[in-house]
């Protein structure tokens, strides 16, 4: 199973545990990408799993996010995603807050 994984100025000395986590993951079989919100770290070298770091360029980054919903793998536009989230706004209201 391909898991996506999203993290903030990773890596981080703080995010010792998320490193843990992938390592688990990647043990049982399951390909990882950590998607970073942040900027490159050279840190990111030396890993055995891929990160999607942010793009500078604003034309790159609606490239690929227009590339993403035209090859259907976009979970924002995809209808099973906005299925479950209305699914579970129904049983429980409180969802929302």
């Amino acid at each position: 199973m391909k898991i996506l994984y999203f993290a903030t100025n990773f890596p981080y000395y703080s995010e010792t545990f998320v490193n843990e986590e992938i390592k688990q993951l990647q043990e049982k079989g399951h390909e990882v990408v950590v998607c970073n919100f942040t900027w490159y770290k050279s840190e990111q070298d030396s890993l055995n799993f891929r990160v999607i770091n942010n793009i500078k360029n604003p034309i790159l980054l609606f490239k690929a996010i227009a590339l993403n919903v035209v090859r259907c793998n976009s979970v924002f536009f995809n209808v099973h995603t906005w299925k479950t989230v209305l699914n579970c706004i129904l049983k429980r209201p409180e969802f929302l807050w």
